[in-house]
């Protein structure tokens, strides 16, 4: 049984232009998906109002299943101080997370290029694998009825002892390359050994030197 979709309404609002909302968004028209809320930053306008994996079914007047991810963009960049959106919302979300729950800060995009801080860009950051959900025909029901199912899975690396991240091992540098011998090479290896060990064995009569006897002269 498909899980029962809550709609309702939302207006964000925030200080100027230059303030981001704070959302990132995955999806559009164009990608045959719809638009899905896949970060939300701490602090931001969006923060307490949308979740991760609140579904937007309309962006101010316009029908989000006819916009395209570039055009969402634009109408949330040029929306001034204040943007209403439609959200559908499947109840198991509120379950499996809080409001705001991620720290990251977050752009409008799929690939925002500063959305990690620097002292967060090493080894011992949990690993963020692609979504399950495909772009296609027939994907975009889907992802209505399985949101949370729809976004990217995170896999967390081990914990030691004291409860940290054990970092990976790190990959040999410099290392010595040992090249697989060719079969031409090992060819002629196995030529010379054969050579070696069925080599005829001397014929010839060894002569010795030894004294020479004088013939005396007639």
């Amino acid at each position: 049984m498909s899980p029962k979709l809550h709609e309702f309404t939302v207006v964000l609002r925030r200080d100027g232009p230059e303030t981001p909302w704070g959302i990132r968004l995955v999806g559009g028209n164009d990608l045959d998906t719809p638009l899905i809320i896949t970060r939300v930053q701490v602090g931001s306008p969006a923060y307490g109002e949308v979740l991760r994996g609140d579904i937007i079914a309309k962006i101010r007047d316009y029908d989000a299943r006819d916009v395209s991810h570039a055009d969402a963009e634009t109408l949330f960049r040029n929306a001034g101080n204040e943007i209403k959106i439609v959200v559908h919302r499947d109840s198991k979300i509120a379950y499996t997370q809080g409001l705001g729950s991620d720290p990251y800060k977050a752009g409008l995009g799929p690939s925002p290029v500063n959305s990690i801080s620097p002292d967060l860009t090493n080894a011992n950051v949990p690993h963020r694998g692609p979504s399950p959900f495909l772009p296609g025909p027939g994907q975009y029901e889907r992802a209505l009825q399985l949101p949370v199912d729809s976004l990217p899975q995170t896999v967390f690396p081990k914990l030691n002892a004291s409860g940290g991240y054990v970092p990976p091992l790190p990959q040999p540098q410099g290392g010595c390359f040992s090249p697989m011998p060719t079969r031409d090479h090992q060819q002629d290896v196995a030529e010379e050994q054969a050579a070696i060990v069925n080599q005829p064995y001397r014929t010839t009569p060894l002569v010795l030197p030894g004294a020479k006897v004088k013939k005396d002269a007639p």
